[in-house]
């Protein structure tokens, strides 16, 4: 393979790799319940008007990790409750978050532009300068993206080896002239 069209190729891989970690897939609208779940993963509390039946099936699908390491659960449930029991029992269209829920503070102690560490100056930590913050059940995680951006190091590099072998294998060593003895 010529030097030039290696080079193209790698160039083209390394873009498209760069392009598609970079542009979210296009996707069709979220369900409702990843949105009801989405609201509470941004403050740990539901702050916007939901179907009843986005609830039911936020229930059913619910994250492992967010299920067994939050309240999630018992919040949905709480505020699907609280809805029936003031629609004097029967199924409400649509749940509103209580009034007292979305003028609470649910993390006392972490400053809302995510920068943990509990003081309350709103200083984010320096990766938060830097990348935005992940919010949402959607959201790529950290780890990843470091492991993305490593390989495509090791590309860049395998793709600099090989085009110095391509260009020391074209250098053309001088031969000696008749009857001299060739050098080294």
């Amino acid at each position: 393979m010529p030097f030039r069209t290696f080079v193209v190729v790698i160039a083209l891989v390394a873009g498209f790799t760069v392009a598609g970690g970079a542009a979210a897939p296009a996707e069709a609208k979220s369900p409702c319940w990843k949105l009801l779940v989405d609201d509470w993963v941004q403050n740990a509390r539901i702050d916007k008007a939901y179907p009843a039946a986005c609830y039911r099936e936020a229930l059913k699908h619910l994250p492992d990790d967010l299920e067994g390491y939050t309240a999630i659960r018992e919040d949905i449930q709480r505020g699907l409750q609280a809805a029936i029991r003031a629609n004097n029992g029967r199924d409400p269209e649509v749940v509103q978050a209580p009034d007292d829920q979305r003028d609470s503070d649910p993390l006392p102690g972490v400053a809302a532009s995510g920068g943990g560490g509990g003081d309350d100056d709103g200083g984010g930590g320096l990766l938060d300068d830097v990348l935005p913050r992940a919010n949402g059940t959607s959201s790529v995680p950290l780890p990843l993206l470091v492991l993305a951006g490593l390989a495509l190091l090791l590309l860049a590099a395998a793709a600099v080896s090989f085009a110095t072998r391509q260009v020391q294998a074209r250098r053309v060593r001088p031969t000696p002239p008749a009857g001299e003895p060739p050098l080294g």
